[in-house]
């Protein structure tokens, strides 16, 4: 399998998925920056976007949820899409909150990052939905015991913004979640020491991560559908 993918310390639920169920070690990590030029993943997956998972074929499954599922279907255990259909239903709307939280987070990144007109409109539409996504992760967090995909889910976020991608914020600067919600700090802390990802934090992509192995990867890719 070959996961297009940008490496980063941030707890992706796609790696930490993987390594979660043994499933790290089988994968190609291709690695692609949507942000730099020449990273193109148009040829197999029309939007573009990573992650992307593809297949010894040459099928592919893009979006992270559908690739956590793949990989739960590979390896049922350990369970982490719920099989009773209510529990299940719950985890999913707590892996899409986190993903929202993610997005907003990432938008509020890009804008802080511009080098010349940044949007204050796009920050003040932003940082509502960061805050109440991380009140909301809080108020869930204790109440829970086992782990399923939207704890994993909501590790991205959480690590994103703890890197302080929003130190330079206008509107919060040096916002600092985890002071804000020790409940989901402590929940957080305890979530970082299982072992796949204590991996993934140590893990550093050393390959060839230029647009050119890229392109090979994804001629690969094309080529198995043939």
């Amino acid at each position: 399998m070959r996961l297009f993918f940008t490496p980063s310390q941030s707890l992706h639920k796609v790696a930490i998925v993987a390594r979660e169920k043994g499933l790290w070690d089988r994968i190609t990590v291709v690695p692609v920056y949507p942000y730099r030029d020449g990273y193109d993943l148009g040829p197999i997956n029309p939007l573009a976007k990573v992650p992307t998972l593809a297949l010894d074929d040459g099928t592919t499954f893009y979006g992270s949820p559908v690739i956590c599922e793949y990989f739960e279907y590979l390896v049922p255990s350990p369970r982490f899409f719920p099989s009773d259909p209510r529990e299940r239903l719950e985890a999913l709307r707590r892996m899409a909150l986190a993903d929202m939280v993610f997005e907003a987070a990432v938008t509020i990144s890009l804008e802080n990052g511009r080098r010349e007109g940044r949007r204050q409109d796009v920050l003040e539409r932003q940082w509502p939905k960061l805050l109440r996504g991380f009140a909301a992760m809080e108020s869930e967090c204790p109440a829970r015991g086992s782990v399923d995909i939207g704890d994993i889910a909501a590790l991205h976020p959480l690590s994103y913004v703890h890197a302080g991608r929003t130190a330079k914020d206008p509107l919060h600067p040096g916002y600092y979640w985890r002071t804000k919600h020790p409940f989901l700090s402590d929940w957080y802390e305890q979530m970082i020491q299982r072992p796949a990802v204590r991996g993934h934090v140590a893990w550093r992509f050393n390959g060839d991560d230029s647009p050119e192995a890229l392109r090979r990867q994804v001629d690969a890719v094309l080529a198995a559908r043939r």
